[in-house]
């Protein structure tokens, strides 16, 4: 996967973006949101932690819902 992402425009550290993924019938373009988890995790266990998420999920963070609605 490759990846760009920047801070959010807000209060909070939070990390907007895009990635390219590459699936099994080809790359995918998807947004990306990342918050500070607060377990100091390196960069390559938060990429390898990272999966699809429905924004219907009641355990998804709100604020990655309401950002990731306005990412659209």
């Amino acid at each position: 996967a490759i990846m760009t992402v920047q801070w959010a425009p807000i209060s909070e550290p939070v990390l907007v973006g895009r990635a390219i993924v590459l699936t099994g019938s080809g790359p995918a373009f998807v947004s990306v949101i990342m918050r500070q988890d607060v377990a100091r995790i390196s960069m390559r266990r938060a990429l390898q932690m990272a999966h699809i998420v429905s924004l219907d999920d009641p355990s998804v963070d709100r604020l990655v819902v309401s950002l990731a609605r306005e990412t659209r």
